[in-house]
């Protein structure tokens, strides 16, 4: 017998879904389900070819369904770095319904609503006027650290505004591997941003350490949460936008 630090594990589900045949043009938000999928990248000349593994309650935009390399049915995922298509079974996949992702909140003025980053407790409160609405752990940045492009990996001080979400976002260098020592982190979901050196709060599918700083500066959060997050900021989203802008709800990040 033996054991292994929990900070590096999530608990995961294996659970299928029913295959849809109908994808909207404009694509549809899925969640994965079974804790890795195998994702594989078509051309005629090389043929398949694999590419990422797609993570439990990572998120992506579904574009078209066909045959896999196996014969069955395939979702066609549109990346929206690369923009590229890649495929994975569809029943490793839950298609997300338009009522799961309408705004929280939405009659609240926004004003009112302010988003409280505490990087002593490793917290996030949530605030409509003077009531307290949401409060979790979470994991900021590392202190003492500098990242790839030089920029400090601490999660910055001060008073900001979420100015740009999306539901999933790519983050890496772009690379179509199946390297898994790359810096590739497809289908982060619920990503909220609100600093020009792109800090976000956004889910996170690879640790379960909350209330230990653990990032490169964004705020890290179990993927339902930042879901929460997602629908209940401004500027209010809707399950067809890949990205939306604005000015929007508060943030303050307190020592």
């Amino acid at each position: 017998a033996g054991y292994i630090h929990s900070s590096r594990m999530q608990m995961v589900e294996s659970r299928p879904n029913e295959i849809s045949y109908v994808i909207p043009a404009s694509g549809q938000l899925a969640e994965v389900t079974v804790p890795i999928s195998l994702a594989f990248f078509h051309t005629d000349a090389l043929g398949w070819k694999p590419v990422y593994r797609l993570y439990y309650q990572s998120i992506h935009w579904v574009k078209k369904i066909d045959f896999g390399p196996n014969g069955q049915p395939w979702y066609g995922i549109e990346d929206d770095l690369l923009r590229v298509i890649y495929y994975v079974p569809a029943s490793h996949l839950r298609l997300i319904q338009p009522e799961e992702l309408t705004p929280l909140s939405p009659d609240v003025p926004e004003e009112d609503k302010l988003l409280v980053v505490n990087r002593t407790l490793q917290t996030v409160t949530a605030f409509e006027g003077k009531d307290e609405v949401f409060h979790t752990d979470v994991s900021t940045g590392v202190p003492y650290r500098r990242g790839g492009n030089g920029i400090s990996t601490i999660t910055p001080l001060g008073d900001f505004r979420i100015d740009i979400k999306m539901p999933v976002r790519h983050m890496g260098n772009g690379a179509l591997t199946n390297d898994i020592t790359a810096y590739e982190l497809p289908g982060i979901p619920w990503p909220c941003y609100f600093t020009k050196t792109g800090v976000a709060f956004h889910g996170c599918y690879w640790h379960d350490n909350y209330g230990i700083e653990m990032s490169h500066g964004c705020v890290n959060m179990r993927p339902d949460e930042a879901r929460w997050i997602w629908r209940w900021s401004t500027p209010l989203s809707t399950h067809e936008d890949w990205i939306k802008n604005g000015a929007g709800t508060q943030v303050k990040v307190i020592i």
